[in-house]
């Protein structure tokens, strides 16, 4: 039987600020310096 999995979305800019704003649990300091990261590297090629 074959499976199939459902890609899974990927936020950037204010969608992913959005969602961040909602989720209650506050991210470690390693995961909001990781999170910087990804941001500055994704800013410019959402224009």
């Amino acid at each position: 039987m074959a499976t199939q999995i459902a890609p899974t979305p990927i936020l950037t800019g204010k969608s992913a600020k959005k969602v961040l704003n909602q989720i209650k649990i506050k991210p470690s300091k390693e995961t909001e310096k990781g999170m910087e990261i990804l941001f500055k590297m994704f800013k410019d090629k959402e224009k």
